[in-house]
Order: structure tokens, then sequence, then C-alpha cells
């Protein structure tokens, strides 16, 4: 009988300083992923190794990469961001792991608050905090996502995504393999995904501290609610076989269908009145084909609200 998940894995924790794997994925980002480098570098935790996979950047990514000493590089061409992180898993050799992106700074004990937190915690095969909202300049705008439990189960990953951000979780290794990492079908949701396999199976730790900081700017593929909608209610629909049956699981899901509707759907509201403000008839079609596929309910209570209005009723 497995009794937590490192007898899992096949390891157990070690009072030596056991190597972290740190995976930055990378497309043309060759103008943030210094800042990226450099937070690995200055961790507290020393026992790291590095790993860039350059998925296709045609910008300056190898030459600023190749500046840094004991950086490995490898570059591929282009296949998304969650085929660079199985590459990067596939290479790594350490007993942890964590994916960070290449616009992303880990704070300096992030990595040292990891394993503490994994050692902690036996039974769990990731752990992770949060992260403080930074500028496209690396000015902070402000702590984001605030957590509350200690651990977290699969019903809890059904309704929504709690880790926000990849960069805040640290891995066991061969347990992350054996789940053969991200699902390269799904670009943008890759990570939620893996969570949802994950805590199907094991808890997952959460020690609430703040461990990156987190970079916005206009190339974001989560500011994307056209790419981001489809792309989460893909990973919960993997889940539907799973849950069948199970009656607080599927109402889990169903609550974590309407939470990435009314998260991405109402931006995608948005979106379409602004590029249609804009007379950008190419980004709106895009933007109301995924609303019609994703979020039809939506426009049929649009269209309710405006007829009410239209015959005097007030709408709230």
């Amino acid at each position: 009988m497995i009794k937590n998940a490192t007898e899992a894995a096949g390891v157990m924790p070690s009072n030596k300083a056991d190597l972290v794997s740190v995976i930055i994925p990378c497309y043309n980002h060759a103008h943030f992923i210094s800042d990226a480098i450099q937070s690995v570098m200055k961790q507290t935790y020393k026992s790291v190794e590095i790993i860039v996979i350059d998925d296709g950047s045609t910008d300056e990514t190898e030459h600023v990469v190749k500046s840094f000493g004991n950086v490995q590089y490898v570059k591929q061409r282009n296949r998304g961001v969650t085929s660079a992180r199985n590459l990067g898993l596939k290479l790594s050799s350490g007993s942890y792991v964590v994916f960070l992106d290449a616009d992303d700074r880990l704070l300096s004990k992030a990595i040292e608050i990891g394993v503490g937190s994994l050692m902690a915690n036996l039974d769990c095969a990731l752990t992770f905090g949060t992260f403080y909202m930074i500028d496209i300049e690396g000015k902070r705008r402000g702590l984001c996502h605030p957590l509350r439990q200690r651990t977290y189960g699969y019903r809890d990953f059904l309704e929504r995504n709690f880790i926000g951000n990849p960069g805040v979780a640290l891995y066991r290794k061969p347990l992350l393999a054996a789940f053969d990492g991200f699902d390269t079908t799904n670009q943008a949701a890759g990570d939620y995904d893996l969570y949802l396999r994950i805590t199907n199976v094991f808890p997952i730790a959460c020690h609430t501290e703040p461990v990156l900081e987190y970079r916005r700017h206009g190339s974001n593929m989560s500011n994307d609610p056209a790419v981001m909608l489809p792309a989460c209610l893909s990973a919960l629909r993997k889940q539907s076989r799973i849950v069948r049956g199970n009656v607080p699981l599927e109402a889990a899901l169903t609550r974590g269908r309407i939470h990435w509707k009314n998260y991405y759907g109402e931006q995608l509201v948005i979106k379409i009145y602004e590029h249609a403000a804009l007379r950008k008839w190419k980004n709106t079609a895009r933007c109301l084909l995924q609303l019609v596929i994703n979020y039809p309910e939506r426009i049929t209570r649009t269209i309710l609200r405006n007829r009410l209005k239209n015959n005097g009723h007030i709408v709230q």
C-alpha cells in the first residue's frame, strides 16, 4: 500500500540539498529572460540547475541565454509551451522541478520554501504558494491570489485553478514524470489539466507564501479569453468520464464550468465590444465565435435583457 507521495515516487526525503531543476520555456522573450535566469541564480537554495527550452524564438533569446554560465540551452522548432516544458522535464536531473515562465521572476526564497514544504508534507505530490503582480517594467502592483488552505484536492481543482501561475509550484520529479507531463494538445491550460490529473491521485500542499513575481503585459496568453476559455473547458471536459456517477464531483465540475464561463466569458464580451468599436472585425468575429461555441447562454441572456429593456422593464 502506498502511504505517501515520496513512497509512490520511489524516493525518500533526504537531509542533503537535493537538486532542483528550474525549467524555463521561452518564445521571443529575450527582453525578459535575463530577469528570469537571474532570479534563479539568486536563490537561497543553491542546489539548482537551470534549463532553458527555446521554443523556436526568432529574437535574441539564444544570445542572451548563452551569455550566462551554467545554464543548459536547448532549442526546438516552435511546438508550444507544453511541449517545451515536457522537453525540459525529460532533460532535467533534479529530484524536484519548477516551471518558470520566461517573463516571470522567482523570489529569492522560493525554492527553499517549496522544498521545505514538500519535506513537511510527504503525502503531497507538489506544493505551491502565491505571487505578486508586476508590470512590464518589473514594478510591483500588489499581491494577487490569496490562499487560505494548507492542502487542496481534486474537488477543489474541478471548481477552479488555485495555483494561478505555474511558476509558484514545485513538483516531485518522479511523480511528475509518471503523469507523462503536460498535455501538448492544450497549450493554454496544460498546467490546469495536469493539476487535475495529479489531484485525482494525490493531495497537494499549499504553503501560502508569495514565491513569484508574475509579469503582466500585452502578449500574455492568459490575457486572451478567446484562447483561455476553450482551453479551461477542454481540461474539465477530460474529467467528465472520471466524475460520472459521483454526485459531489459532478457538482464540482459543473461549478467549475460556470466559473470559467463567467471569468473568461465576460472578458470575451468586453473584447467583442472593444474590437467592434475599433472596427477590428476579424478580432470581433474570432471572439464572437468562441462565445457562441463555449458560452452561448450569455448571448441568449443578453438578447433577453435587451428585449426587456426595450419593452420598458427594469433590468439589473
